[in-house]
């Protein structure tokens, strides 16, 4: 929102530099982004005619005029503009002058002849760019009376400063200059203008005009106030230099002068209105009513679009006319053959203009505000404000037949206890100090030791006594609110399981290299449709009853979507490789009141492995990634293998998992007690392509909360064994059919209990390798943890282990 400072002092009386507003709207929570300075002042430059204009003596394209400047004799001026003549008004430049530019004019002589100072173009004074020619007064203040040696100034506009201010949601009021004039004013002890005092509590004068016309509201909690007024004799055309500059201040182009008056209403009082062409009506009759599924009406921008029940449709006697809060219909457009039109000033409810604008994916000036909650009760006196402009602009008009409903909302009256506002803000209040600062913003506040406060209808966001403090607080000063200790008076709370788990898990991964990533709940339904199976998930998504966009208008049924977005993001930006995680909630339909929430981590890895120690030496730099490697599956596995290790997760079962969107044989799925828990694999190249990634991208995805029920908050701890262990080394041939995890279950479970430790360092399907058979080598050590193994113990646990592979797993050592 644009505040023009110069638009300010016209509705409340300050004194105040544009800085000193611009830092009490930003303390009072309006904050301001920059202040613009518009227009200049010209020391030094006056009005002069031009007596004569002659060929220069020395000089093909220079002229030697004579300039008439107010003063006793004429001045001479050397001027190389090709289009100056005798009877020209121009801007002369006196000698001493500063221009805008910084060029200091001094007496010259120029090719022999002397000037006395210089003939001004546009560009010289920073009003545009064009400097073929001097400027021509008189077309430039067409219809002013300009007199020979009057300071430019007094024909200019004033200067003025613009400021730049970031509105915040729960705040409409702040969309109209009249409603940042109210916080101005109360910060800096200001009082309405007598001309403003006049137009806040003006009304239309119909009573003037005769006649009324017939006005259908279907759902009247839907539009609580429509005010629709017939002007007659109106004279649509170009508006004039003061409205046209108004506008162009707040960063709006001049249309004509209808539209024109409607949109600087809007930008004062924050209330939209809209003008219809009466003759282009069936009527006069209007309504307001819920619009027919696949009814079709084509809007001012000229684009056709169709309408549901979720819309509010203004319609004439006929048809419709108008998308109530977000935009009128072309075909009953104010154009320059109108000469009766028909003025509409209503009230829509927030909820529904919202829901329009989505639905015809329309965003407006109007919508913006209606969305946000326009001021109830404003509509008759921004009418009034635009009919008294209106007939100012054309004379001839004449208000004829009206038609006004209005059912005025019910004040909120609330309570306010000085202890509530100590107690939140931590300063001592006086109800006297609490009632001084509430009044200042209008609020309407009986004293007493409990104040009762009204509250005023365009400040919509105060519900509850906890909002008063709020302003309360906002008034006296944020800055005020002193700091405190802390103090937790020998209370210590102590982590919830769930607590303890989702901090465990977010150090694990940190601890692996990984960077974590915060991603938003709302994501867009094919997003979530693309990575809901990957977890084995029916396509069950929450979506929001009122989304603001289509990227937005689901929850999130797991973290893929984010860690996607974020990894497309990061490689398209160049970085070598993605390591991210996520913890956060997922979310599903289950039938139920509520959705289902889900606790999960996710990570994905993109991009070369991670250097290791025992890598060869590298050819070029060093670093973080090893260029001649890219990771695979068996990076996530990896990774996965070391979290859930860290997160003291035992007696995990590996097992192949084919869902949509992997990778055919390259994921899997982790299971406790017969429960999966944990996915890990590299994702299916039809789900990259609808994230626009062109390399693998390795998924990893753990359900938390099953965690959460089985973890301790007292680390466990084992005592490693005092006597020395015992190393092995055991390769086989095993069918390829036969999974790593079924030849562990067979070693591990003829083990005994001395089999400490086991670990794959390599598998081999090359030549050697018997056909239809892969190689496994194991690293095996056994421990006892009272006394040193014999060699004979080692043999027997080493021999059952083999029986046990050879009769289980069809397998056979190697070597044999």
């Amino acid at each position: 929102m644009k505040l023009p400072l110069s638009w300010l002092h016209q509705w409340i009386e300050v004194s105040a530099s544009p800085e000193q507003i611009a830092e009490v709207l930003t303390t009072r929570g309006f904050y301001v982004e920059g202040i613009e300075h518009h227009g200049l002042r010209y020391p030094g430059l006056v009005v002069a005619r031009v007596l004569e204009a002659e060929k220069h003596p020395n000089a093909d394209k220079l002229k030697l005029c004579k300039v008439d400047a107010g003063g006793d004799t004429p001045l001479r001026i050397v001027c190389g503009a090709p289009n100056v003549t005798a009877g020209m008004t121009v801007v002369l430049a006196t000698l001493g002058t500063t221009m805008p530019n910084g060029l200091e004019i001094k007496r010259a002589k120029i090719r022999g002849e002397e000037s006395e100072g210089m003939l001004c173009s546009s560009r010289e004074l920073l009003l545009s760019d064009e400097h073929a020619g001097i400027l021509d007064l008189d077309q430039f203040f067409a219809g002013t009376t300009l007199r020979v040696g009057e300071p430019l100034d007094a024909y200019m506009p004033e200067p003025y400063a613009v400021l730049e201010v970031e509105v915040p949601f729960n705040r409409p009021d702040g969309m109209g200059v009249i409603g940042l004039a109210r916080e101005v004013k109360a910060a800096l002890g200001g009082e309405w203008t007598a001309w403003a005092r006049e137009r806040l509590t003006a009304t239309p004068a119909a009573a003037q005009a005769g006649g009324t016309f017939p006005l259908t509201i279907a759902d009247t909690s839907e539009c609580t106030s429509f005010l629709a007024q017939v002007v007659d004799g109106v004279r649509v055309q170009a508006s004039p230099t003061w409205l046209v500059r108004r506008l162009e201040a707040m960063g709006q182009r001049s249309i004509n002068n209808i539209v024109d008056l409607t949109n600087l209403v809007l930008y004062e009082f924050g209330q939209p209105m809209h003008a219809y062409d009466l003759a282009k009506l069936a009527g006069p009759a209007l309504g307001v009513r819920r619009a027919n599924a696949g009814e079709k009406i084509t809007t001012l921008d000229g684009k056709g679009r169709e309408l549901t029940p979720e819309v509010l449709l203004i319609t004439d006697a006929n048809k419709g006319v108008g998308i109530g809060g977000v935009m009128g219909g072309l075909d009953s457009e104010v154009t320059e053959s109108t000469t009766t039109l028909l003025l509409e000033c209503a009230w829509f409810k927030p909820q529904r203009v919202r829901r329009a604008a989505k639905v015809v994916g329309l965003a407006t000036e109007a919508s913006k505000r209606y969305e946000r909650g326009v001021d109830p009760l404003v509509g008759q006196a921004a009418a009034q404000r635009f009919l008294s402009l209106l007939l100012e602009l054309c004379p001839n008009a004449k208000l004829g037949a009206s038609a006004y409903q209005h059912t005025p909302p019910e004040a909120m009256a609330l309570s306010l206890r000085p202890s509530r506002c100590e107690r939140l803000i931590g300063l001592p209040f006086t109800s006297t100090r609490c009632a001084e600062l509430l009044r200042a913003l209008e609020f309407m506040v009986t004293d007493g030791d409990t104040l009762a406060v009204r509250v005023p209808s365009w400040r919509l966001d105060v519900t509850l006594e906890d909002d008063l403090v709020e302003e309360v607080a906002r008034s006296n000063g944020y800055d005020r609110i002193p700091e405190a200790r802390m103090e937790t008076r020998g209370s210590f709370a102590e982590r919830t399981p769930r607590e303890r788990v989702v901090r465990r898990a977010r150090e694990s991964m940190l601890a692996q290299g990984f960077d974590e990533a915060w991603s938003g709940s709302l994501v867009g339904t094919n997003e979530a449709l693309a990575v809901a199976p990957l977890l084995g998930d029916e396509p069950a998504l929450v979506r929001l009853a009122n989304p603001m966009s289509s990227e937005s208008e689901v929850l999130r049924p797991n973290l893929v979507c984010g860690l996607l977005r974020a990894a497309a993001h990061n490689l398209k930006n160049g970085a070598p490789g993605v390591r991210l995680f996520e913890v956060g909630a997922g979310f599903l339909a289950r039938g139920e009141k509520l959705p289902e929430e889900r606790l999960m981590l996710a990570a994905v890895i993109a991009g070369p492995r991670w250097r290791h120690t025992h890598d060869a030496a590298p050819s070029g730099p060093a670093g973080a990634y090893d260029p001649r490697a890219a990771a695979d599956f068996f990076d996530a596995k990896g990774v996965l293998e070391a979290w859930l290790s860290e997160m003291r997760v035992d007696s995990t079962e590996w097992r192949a998992y084919s869902g949509v969107g992997w990778k055919s044989g390259a994921s899997a799925e982790v299971a406790v007690a017969g429960s999966r828990i944990a996915w890990a694999g590299t994702l299916g190249q039809s789900l990259l392509r609808a994230w626009d990634i062109g390399v693998p991208v390795h998924l990893i995805v753990v359900l938390l909360e099953p965690l959460s029920q089985g973890v301790s908050a007292t680390p466990r701890a084992k005592v490693p064994g005092r006597f020395p262990p015992v190393r092995r080394d055991l390769a086989f041939f095993i069918p390829r059919s036969v999974t790593h995890s079924q030849v562990e279950q067979a070693l591990v479970g003829a083990a005994g209990g001395t089999l400490s430790a086991w670990e794959l360092f390599d598998v081999y399907e090359g030549p050697g390798t018997p056909e239809g058979m892969k190689s496994l080598a194991f690293a095996l050590q056994f421990q006892h943890a009272e006394r040193t193994l014999t060699e004979a113990e080692v043999s027997e646990s080493q021999a059952r282990m083999v029986a046990a592979v050879e009769q289980g797993c069809d397998g056979s050592l190697r070597g044999n």
